[in-house]
């Protein structure tokens, strides 16, 4: 077998995680040395096309990471068509939720499509429960305590965390300022997330209601 390394590049491709470790496994078995966990698909298919089996069992290994590459271009290829077409959906529908820093277009696809009307929301509290981030108070002797809810949609909760993550981890974004003090006032950085959680569903759902609202007027006025 030709003793050739696969190049530990970034990766820089979308697959289902079990796919991927597929094929990091199978190209542990050809390759001396093994390779970095972090490789490119293409990097990846580069090399095996150039290798040269010595033995019949790893002719089958090659010929099962090259269909493993078909696989994973194709699901790049789906999920790539996917994006484009929900970029597509969002931009006609004028919501603003792209311009919240952490919101990319999967995520505001799904926030959009958990929320529905805001409206059949009393108000920014209403929807933070519907969405978990309302904290939970807790009985702990006589200091106040809260914990963070484990009711609501958790799929809508979890979009939510994706923003607040990525917040809390943007210097530039107003929610890393606000974690930080919330830090600063003593509260542990669990609870700091929590907190910022729920200042993101306060704003997500005042961005949904003025998108509906500014759409309802363009039809009133169409």
């Amino acid at each position: 077998m030709e003793d050739v390394n696969v190049p530990s590049t970034p990766i820089n491709d979308l697959g289902p995680t079990w796919l991927v470790n597929q094929l990091h496994a199978v190209l542990r078995e050809l390759f001396p040395g093994g390779i970095e966990r972090d490789f490119a698909t293409e990097d990846a298919a580069t090399q095996l096309t150039r290798l040269r089996s010595e033995t019949a069992a790893d002719a089958m290994r090659q010929k099962i990471a090259l269909e493993i590459v078909g696989d994973l271009r194709r699901i790049r290829f789906q999920i790539d068509d996917l994006t484009t077409r929900i970029k597509t959906e969002l931009a006609a529908s004028g919501t603003q939720l792209a311009k919240i820093p952490g919101v990319g277009t999967v995520t505001a696809a799904r926030i959009l499509a958990r929320t529905g009307n805001p409206t059949r929301f009393a108000n920014e509290a209403a929807y933070a429960s519907y969405t978990g981030t309302a904290p939970v108070e807790v009985a702990s002797g006589d200091k106040q305590r809260h914990r963070l809810s484990r009711s609501g949609d958790r799929t809508l909760n979890s979009a939510i965390h994706i923003v607040a993550v990525t917040q809390a981890g943007t210097p530039s974004s107003d929610g890393y300022a606000y974690h930080q003090r919330k830090m600063a006032e003593g509260k542990t950085s669990r609870e700091a997330m929590r907190c910022l959680k729920r200042q993101v569903a306060k704003r997500l759902w005042r961005t949904i209601c003025a998108d509906t609202e500014r759409q309802r007027s363009t039809a009133l006025t169409a």
